[in-house]
């Protein structure tokens, strides 16, 4: 069965109609597989629209560590103290439970500090991530996970 008839059956099958597949004249063709496989993301409307759960394919329980990269927080900052790694450097630490990434971005003319940006992932038990997270939260991430965290603060999340 090709591609398009299999998408074709499975919206129909969701209730959906189809009123139209038509191929990339450019670049498509027609492959017979047994495995079809997307890369849109944890959160895919085409995963979503063909019924495929974000699951272990053995429908094992997934490990409770595997939530920390499903949220995450992603903010432009300008630190006012000195931080603790080198200038124009990017910092990367990474745990069994958690990911912090800092990447300094280029000069900006009205901003007269260096900018960077932080990215820290967010457990789910931890609620939504904030879509505009105040300094203090902020701040608090960078406590928990940053390149100065307190192992104290780390271990009690």
């Amino acid at each position: 069965m090709s591609q398009r008839r299999f998408w074709e059956r499975k919206f129909v099958s969701m209730g959906f109609k189809v009123v139209g597949l038509r191929p990339n004249d450019q670049d498509s063709h027609t492959t017979d597989v047994t495995f079809d496989g997307g890369a849109d993301g944890s959160r895919s409307t085409v995963r979503r629209v063909a019924g495929v759960g974000w699951a272990d394919p053995d429908g094992e329980n997934i490990d409770e560590t595997a939530g920390f990269l499903t949220q995450l927080i992603i903010a432009d900052v300008v630190f006012n103290s000195p931080h603790p790694f080198s200038s124009g450097r990017t910092v990367n630490i990474l745990s069994p439970r958690n990911a912090f990434l800092v990447v300094p971005l280029p000069p900006a003319r009205e901003v007269e500090k260096e900018v960077y940006r932080i990215t820290v992932s967010i457990h789910p038990s931890w609620g939504p991530s904030q879509h505009s997270p105040s300094l203090e939260y902020l701040q608090s991430l960078m406590d928990m996970w940053g390149p100065n965290s307190t192992p104290s603060i780390r271990a009690s999340t």
